[in-house]
């Protein structure tokens, strides 16, 4: 059974809260024992929304949902024991739309989601020409911050995401936490390149995930996959089973980030991608914070094709972090940065195979500060203490590059049972 949110009297002007009214809907609508609230086209201006278990919320075409620019309107942050904020990253734990231990839930529609981010952010400072290349945004509030993660989707399962826009968002805009069965197909995702901690989707401690058809234009993470379940009740910190398919993706910083979080990150497939930006095309880290270490294993990327990017590829473990059975095939890559793959010490990393892999180096014109070539790297491509690295028909075109600027096209060491080498042209 459908539930306009008309006729509980939401605004489509925009003009006065509609909080309440949309609120009112998916309550009597999960009270009958769920269906569908639909909002129609218009503009409705909102706070936080809580879906409920067997509800589907469903913005139809020209239907845009408009976060509301005071704090007053969201959520307390001890609105549920998960909640967490980051004084650091200056962002709070108010959030638009949360779903809590929920089951058999979605969001679909091809209407819009609007974070108000430009209202919460300061105008932005710059950084460096890899990364945050057209500067960085941060909160405009240092005490109240911004708002936290748009949909805030925590220990439910059964989730569907489906065909909606997300935009101007004040942090992540997909936040799915400690979550099984979940499906994001679909969704288009545009935020300001410069705005801080604006992920795409993150995946964080979930199992039995897919994500397809995706176009996500950001600021921070396109997509990323995290173990971090210490706040979950019921959770053993694993992410695992996911699957992530024929997405375009962009990125100030990293397009796709796997690690973050005490905990493993483990059985994933990422295939059929196109990157037109982004600081690192696949970072694979396994240290964060100070006490977090994560273990990466059985995760295999093929068919990536990716543009603009500083770094090809980072997998970089430390701190205790473990990986193992690491895979990139078929990846073609435009960059300007260095390739590397390094522990802190031996026996950390082993069992990492790049294959059929084509990157085409060019230096920055806009380099030129100390901090930028640090960022860069000395070496078109590093490896260390990966022990059962494979290189198997890699290949560096650096015709483009100035030689005397890098320190040296290559530098493996203690990489035992090695096999293969790179190919520099010319």
């Amino acid at each position: 059974m459908d539930y306009c949110v008309s006729v509980f009297g939401a605004d489509p002007s925009g003009q006065k809260l509609s909080t309440t009214a949309i609120q009112e809907a998916i309550d009597a609508c999960a009270a009958a024992g769920g269906g569908r609230v639909v909002v129609p086209a218009g503009h409705y201006l909102i706070g936080t929304l809580w879906l409920r278990s067997w509800v589907e919320l469903h913005l139809a075409h020209g239907a845009v949902l408009q976060a509301s620019s005071s704090l007053a309107d969201y959520n307390d942050e001890d609105a549920y024991p998960q909640n967490f904020h980051s004084d650091a990253e200056e962002w709070n734990g108010k959030h638009l739309i949360i779903a809590h231990e929920c089951e058999q839930i979605a969001i679909t529609g091809s209407g819009v989601i609007d974070g108000s981010g430009p209202v919460f952010y300061a105008p932005p400072i710059p950084w460096n020409a890899y990364c945050w290349r057209e500067g960085l945004a941060l909160a405009k509030d240092k005490k109240a911050l911004r708002p936290g993660q748009m949909l805030a989707i925590i220990a439910c399962n059964h989730v569907t995401i489906r065909d909606v826009t997300l935009q101007n968002a004040t942090c992540w805009n997909c936040f799915l936490h400690g979550c099984s069965f979940v499906q994001v197909r679909g969704i288009k995702v545009y935020n300001p390149r410069v705005a801080a901690n604006t992920d795409g989707i993150d995946i964080d401690t979930c199992r039995f995930v897919t994500v397809s058809d995706c176009i996500i234009d950001t600021g921070d993470d396109a997509i990323a996959l995290r173990c971090d379940g210490e706040r979950l009740s019921h959770c053993d910190s694993v992410c695992e089973y996911v699957t992530i398919t024929n997405c375009v993706l962009s990125s100030s910083s990293s397009v796709f980030r796997i690690g973050v979080g005490s905990g493993t990150v483990r059985h994933v497939r990422v295939s059929n991608i196109t990157i037109g930006r982004g600081a690192v095309g696949m970072m694979f880290m396994g240290y964060w914070t100070y006490g977090k270490f994560s273990h990466l294993h059985d995760i295999h990327f093929s068919d990536v094709s990716a543009a603009d990017l500083a770094h090809p590829l980072q997998i970089h473990g430390g701190a205790g972090a473990t990986f193992s059975r690491i895979s990139v095939t078929n990846y073609t890559a435009e960059a300007g940065a260095m390739t590397s793959i390094c522990a802190n010490e031996a026996g950390w990393m082993r069992d990492i195979r790049l294959q059929n892999i084509h990157v085409t180096l060019r230096d920055n014109p806009e380099a030129s500060t100390e901090r930028d070539f640090e960022d860069r790297g000395g070496f078109f491509f590093y490896a260390e203490n990966a022990e059962g690295l494979v290189l198997e028909n890699v290949q560096i075109d650096c015709r483009d590059v100035d030689d005397t600027k890098w320190r040296d096209r290559q530098l493996i060491c203690n990489c035992p049972r090695l096999q293969g080498d790179i190919t520099f042209y010319p």
